[in-house]
């Protein structure tokens, strides 16, 4: 499926919960705003750790960005956010992602070259039996 690292955005950390397992694990964060990290995975119990945090996050209508792929940093990750825009990532070369998937309050968007996940059908094997995809009417 996937291999580390994977790099995770987090657009506002609004927990401070979230922000102490950050530092209390020392996991690699780039801090961007006042309470938006990009973290960097590179290994199964951070993944979970950060999994955990995203949920809390997503619930709470906050965007949680999750990028995979080669040649990746942290800094070339920050979303340009205005209230009036879509997010923007404008230090990213996008050539450089195999996956990037976008997890808010309301779903999850997937966008891949990887072909493990290129349809609704294939992707629904790594998502969790506790959350439902409506195959019928989902698209890649």
């Amino acid at each position: 499926m996937f291999s580390f690292p994977i790099f995770f955005g987090l657009e506002n950390d609004i927990f401070e919960q979230g922000k102490s397992i950050i530092s209390e694990r020392n996991i690699p964060s780039y801090k961007f705003s006042s309470n938006g990290f990009i973290i960097k995975i590179e290994s199964v119990d951070t993944l979970e750790a950060i999994c955990d945090i995203s949920v809390d996050l997503a619930l709470n209508g906050i965007s949680v960005f999750i990028f995979f792929g080669q040649g990746l940093y942290e800094e070339d990750l920050v979303p340009l956010t205005q209230w009036n825009k879509p997010i923007e990532f404008k230090n990213h070369d996008f050539q450089k992602v195999e996956t990037f998937i976008d997890v808010s309050e309301v779903g999850t968007t997937i966008f891949s070259r990887n072909n493990k996940f290129n349809s609704p059908r294939k992707v629904s094997y790594f998502i969790s039996a506790s959350y439902f995809l409506d195959i019928e009417n989902s698209g890649i």
